[in-house]
């Protein structure tokens, strides 16, 4: 793609093959080469009704965790709900698990068992000038939130995965949701079960190599 071209389709590169859809005739976010603030390729989002979807599908959830990697650069931090990525129908219908900004500039993880736990990155808040390495886990056990390599939170948690039959949002928290994410994305990485840390940080080093971003003393590569 070139510059400002729609992405109308983002291809799952795992074999798996979800691959992220336009929703309906919605409108969809843009391709850039100046990604992050610099010169990556990235997807990027502008706040209004423009996001990707992906039908439900059972390698999703149900699964005993699940962890979600995100290479992001936020444009808007307002306070509002936006979600970065979520499958569910709604706050009250067929949740399985959500990343999402939220007040006071703060990452939220809330993942959806027999009990529902969201999370936020407590002291550890986003801004619009930073590149970030964003690592969602979810092990059966314990729902962390790591920022740039480091902890952010974390809380005790158990039971699988909820097996709800909602999409995959990419840009919004749900269809029609009314806030919406601003900002690049530049990779996503999902895997059904929650990473140790050290798996997680072998997939932060990848990331960090990949996109310059630093990630501190667990930088390896």
């Amino acid at each position: 793609l070139t510059n400002n071209d729609p992405v109308t389709i983002w291809a799952d590169q795992s074999g798996n093959g979800n691959d992220l859809l336009q929703q309906s005739t919605d409108p969809v976010p843009v391709f850039r080469t100046d990604g992050l603030g610099g010169t990556f390729n990235a997807v990027r989002f502008d706040g209004t009704e423009r996001y990707l979807t992906l039908a439900d599908n059972a390698t999703l959830d149900g699964t005993p965790g699940v962890s979600v990697s995100i290479v992001m650069r936020a444009a808007l931090l307002d306070g509002q709900p936006r979600g970065v990525l979520s499958k569910r129908v709604n706050s009250s219908t067929a949740e399985s698990y959500s990343v999402f900004t939220h007040t006071g500039n703060r990452l939220n993880f809330d993942v959806r068992t027999g009990g529902d736990s969201r999370i936020n990155s407590s002291g550890t808040t986003l801004n619009t000038t930073t590149n970030y390495i964003l690592s969602n886990t979810y092990d059966g056990g314990t729902q962390s939130i790591i920022i740039q390599s480091a902890l952010a939170n974390s809380t005790g948690l158990s039971g699988t995965v909820n097996d709800a039959s909602a999409p995959l949002y990419l840009g919004s928290l749900n269809n029609n949701y009314g806030t919406y994410y601003d900002g690049d994305i530049a990779e996503v990485i999902i895997y059904g079960d929650g990473l140790n840390n050290a798996e997680r940080i072998v997939v932060e080093n990848y990331l960090s190599t990949k996109y310059g971003i630093s990630i501190g003393a667990n930088d390896f590569w």
